[in-house]
């Protein structure tokens, strides 16, 4: 027994096989309407991925390249040899055949990366230390955008060093403020308010001095900095009860 259809075909009109053309019709009109759409569409798909894994391939290379290149250099900058820790290069010995990145190289090629990030906060300390204050800005400024809360508040600390250096005072209290905001611990905290202080009181704002200092003698948590914000108080003319 055939299968019964779910019309009979004598049931079918004309206008009912025009319907079913036209249908068949359309569904190939859409597909050659569609068909590029959707073809660029996954094209898209695949290269996106492509990137993605890509990108996640370079970025976790270059995380290791550059905490490699890092730690060549970082001897030369904790024993003080600024100038060869910032260039490397001919200016120390090569390690494994390969020459030693400098700082400077390190935070501009792998700016991105923590160790980059690091690296940028140690050039700034280093051009700091050979009075070239301008390039250390630079270097301090790319501190300032790591995910590290030491390494901002390294970034942030060093900005006001250098507006200081610079005489520019309002700025140098607005960068140690907010170093002392990103401060973990409540030494580098106090630290950076007292500097932010003494920068008052250059200025004349012996008001706005008097309140940090008041705060470093009244809290326990900054014993570090009592003794130094009681001699400040004095000069200030400000009576301690």
């Amino acid at each position: 027994m055939k299968e019964k259809l779910p019309k009979d075909l004598n049931d079918f009109e004309a206008g009912d096989e025009v319907i079913i053309t036209d249908a068949e019709g359309s569904h190939e009109n859409a597909i050659m309407k569609y068909g590029k759409l959707i073809l660029i569409a996954t094209v898209i798909i695949i290269v996106i991925v492509g990137v993605f894994y890509y990108f996640s391939y370079t970025n976790q290379k270059n995380i290791t390249e550059s905490a490699t290149a890092l730690s060549r250099v970082m001897s030369y900058f904790e024993q003080g040899e600024y100038s060869r820790a910032l260039v490397g290069g001919d200016s120390v010995p090569m390690v494994r055949g390969e020459k030693v990145m400098g700082l400077k190289e390190i935070a501009d090629e792998y700016g991105s990366t923590p160790s980059g990030k690091l690296a940028a906060l140690m050039a700034g300390e280093s051009l700091v230390n050979l009075n070239r204050i301008g390039e250390a800005k630079n270097y301090f400024e790319l501190a300032t955008d790591s995910k590290s809360e030491v390494v901002i508040k390294g970034g942030y600390a060093g900005l006001g060093l250098c507006y200081e250096k610079e005489n520019n005072l309002a700025e140098a209290v607005q960068q140690y403020e907010i170093a002392s905001e990103h401060s973990v611990d409540s030494g580098s905290k106090a630290r950076y308010m007292f500097y932010a202080a003494l920068c008052y009181e250059r200025m004349g704002e012996k008001s706005k001095a008097e309140k940090i200092l008041l705060e470093l003698v009244n809290n326990r948590d900054y014993l570090e900095f009592e003794t130094m914000a009681n001699a400040a108080l004095v000069r200030l003319g400000t009576k301690i009860e």
